[in-house]
């Protein structure tokens, strides 16, 4: 069975509605990251902020930056997470249960069922069947949930699950996800008291985290008789440009895979995370005997190739690519309908 490597960045989430599904609340569409803190444009934002003071304080800050035009939202996140002054530092600790609880809107409330992702998943696996390394750079749960209802094996109720060796899909979530938490105290105690000692940077080993469904907001959850913190955002991941939130079996799980597959679709991402560059770097094989076909998929022609050549400035063995290769730049649903999917999933490498 052939492979295919699936890059999913926020534009994916974003434009992923199509018809067949209703919108029930566009006002939680999934947000780009420069959405994320822009309480002006996106109002029923600040209804979810309302339970964390230190995301509230600290959207003042961020949201005038992020209309800068030059704005990374982990490297802006990771100096609060650092700041000299301590408060900034605790106002910080809000933010990843805010990012949580607006991603989870955003999975569940915006329409009621998967829409592009399934499409995605019928022709990778039904249509034309490979092993799929899915490498997701978002915190919502669509792909995941896109998965199951094609097929209930496809369950995630353990990080075990994810990456399966005996599961044609795999999941990799490299920057955590809304149903990934550690656990921090006592219900008994209020969750703003169960974070003031928490230290963020201290990541439970794997084996304690836990995955659990909830739509419930995190200052309100209770996993295992016990309050919860999110494992999401990069700063909680660690400073090198390889520390990642997700679990190293994963990375390592992804490593693998990545040894030989040559297949590469990429739907909405920048193309400016160092840890996703980092990631293929280190597992590629030598570069004379490496040539990928890829696929950019974007919301504008010249942003898809953009994307496109950044991938190959960054990533060694990417500098030669398979004829074929493409960008596309009428976004995600409008790239799943078409003859240009069917082009990628039919594709075999030689």
């Amino acid at each position: 069975m052939q492979k295919a490597c699936v890059i999913l960045g926020a534009g994916a989430s974003h434009g992923m509605s199509n018809e067949g599904d209703p919108i029930t609340s566009p006002e939680f569409q999934p947000p780009l990251t420069l959405d994320l803190f822009d309480i002006e444009k996106h109002r029923a934002y600040w209804g979810v902020m309302q339970r964390y003071s230190g995301a509230k304080y600290l959207a003042q800050i961020l949201a005038p930056m992020a209309k800068s035009g030059s704005f990374n939202l982990e490297q802006e996140l990771r100096k609060l997470a650092e700041h000299n002054d301590p408060q900034i530092r605790e106002h910080f600790k809000h933010v990843p249960a805010y990012l949580r609880d607006l991603l989870v809107r955003a999975s569940y409330d915006y329409i009621a069922g998967t829409g592009c992702y399934g499409q995605l998943v019928h022709e990778l696996i039904a249509e034309e069947p490979h092993e799929v390394l899915f490498l997701v750079l978002n915190y919502d749960n669509l792909l995941e949930r896109a998965l199951s209802e094609y097929d209930k094996k496809f369950e995630f109720a353990n990080l075990e699950n994810y990456v399966a060796s005996n599961r044609e899909a795999k999941v990799v979530k490299l920057h955590g996800s809304i149903n990934w938490y550690r656990l921090i105290g006592s219900p008994k105690n209020p969750w703003e008291s169960c974070i003031s000692s928490l230290d963020i940077f201290n990541r439970p080993p794997d084996n304690e985290i836990q995955v659990y469904d909830s739509q419930e907001y995190t200052a309100n959850l209770v996993v295992t008789g016990l309050r919860v913190y999110p494992l999401l955002t990069a700063p909680l991941a660690g400073k090198g440009t390889m520390d990642m939130v997700c679990p190293s079996a994963h990375v390592k799980a992804a490593q693998e895979f990545l040894a030989d597959c040559y297949k590469f679709l990429i739907i909405g991402t920048s193309g400016t995370d160092d840890d996703v560059m980092s990631l293929l770097n280190s597992s590629h094989p030598e570069v004379d005997a490496y040539a990928p076909y890829v696929h950019v998929v974007d919301i504008s022609k010249d942003q898809a190739k953009t994307i496109l050549d950044r991938f190959q400035n960054e990533v060694q063995a990417w500098r030669w690519l398979v004829t074929g290769s493409m960008t596309y730049g009428q976004g995600f649903k409008n790239y799943v309908s078409g003859n240009e999917m069917k082009d990628f999933a039919k594709y075999c490498h030689r």
